[in-house]
């Protein structure tokens, strides 16, 4: 998306390289706590990275599976996945590199995330499920879809990244000009707080807490290898997520497949939406009105009543 282009490309001369320091900022006092999820968590062993999941273990119900996006985790589908206990056998994790889940060395492409999610479901001895996803976990589940379509009984795609239009070369050498270890490593407490805020429509209690959970982790870990491993992973991640295209791709998917967009995102365009809508034939489109990238936190009960309405049709 060429305003996405340019908003990075102004980026590059409006934020420094220096080591950060902390605001002044009363909000931003105690200590760093890691999240408690909603539904007890268990860890399992895939490939030998160990990764955070919830499980409500209902083996007799269909398989549900939450993805969440980049630099995010199982934590942000706390308004969702509890809904959908009652009714389905519910899965949520937190992908490699982020979460509670371990920080390998890996390329952290979307062929990457496709072929973990494989194995983790195999290591769960689970044979279909459906994926339901945002942005990064979106871009995972379609391209999942494409590799083991077999193993997927619906998609549920909110705001997926990788279906963007290119722009030539141009736009190719400004991203892989600003993306870089370093800098993300040393942004300033403002400019991360610019860059979590820019996903939503309006600021809200959840915005709030995020950018308060981001902030308490780097103030606890910047000078550790946790914090550089958690940074290479979200580094790696972006870049991945903007390259690593699936547009030509997406007309070969043939799953029942529900579109979620929220009308005012920012960071994947609502032309996005139209387009896999055109191209996954018998999809379904649905806008949320007054929601930005994460329509799943900003109007909960409405995603959860489109997503519901929609996997009672097709899974039956």
């Amino acid at each position: 998306m060429l305003v996405f282009s340019i908003f990075l490309f102004i980026s590059v001369f409006t934020n420094s390289t220096v080591a950060f320091k902390h605001e002044k900022n009363p909000d931003f006092t105690g200590k760093y706590q890691k999240r408690d999820y909603p539904g007890k968590e268990k860890f399992i062993a895939v490939n030998g990275i160990n990764i955070c999941y919830i499980d409500n273990n209902r083996s007799d119900k269909k398989v549900v599976v939450f993805l969440h996006g980049l630099s995010l985790s199982t934590y942000n589908f706390r308004f969702n996945y509890p809904r959908f206990d009652a009714d389905y056998h519910v899965i949520a994790l937190d992908f490699p590199g982020f979460g509670k889940s371990d920080v390998p060395n890996a390329s952290y492409s979307i062929a990457f995330f496709s072929d973990f999610l494989h194995e983790f479901l195999k290591t769960l001895n689970l044979k279909k499920v459906t994926l339901i996803g945002n942005s990064l976990g979106s871009h995972t589940a379609l391209k999942f879809a494409l590799d083991y379509p077999e193993m997927v009984d619906a998609l549920v795609i909110e705001s997926s990244t990788g279906i963007r239009q290119h722009w030539g070369i141009f736009e190719d050498i400004i991203f892989k000009w600003y993306i870089c270890e370093k800098r993300f490593l040393n942004l300033s407490e403002k400019k991360m707080r610019e860059y979590i805020q820019w996903s939503w429509t309006n600021k809200s209690p959840a915005s709030e807490e995020l950018v308060r959970h981001r902030i308490m982790f780097r103030r606890k870990y910047y000078h550790t290898l946790v914090y550089k491993l958690n940074n290479l992973a979200f580094t790696r991640g972006l870049e991945h997520v903007i390259s690593d295209s699936i547009r030509n791709e997406v007309e070969r998917i043939k799953t029942p497949t529900l579109i979620i967009w929220g009308r005012k995102d920012k960071v994947t365009h609502i032309s996005d939406a139209y387009y896999l809508h055109k191209k996954i034939k018998g999809s379904e489109l649905h806008f949320i009105d007054g929601s930005g990238h994460l329509a799943h936190i900003e109007t909960p009960d409405e995603f959860n009543r489109v997503v519901q309405k929609y996997l009672k049709k097709i899974l039956k």
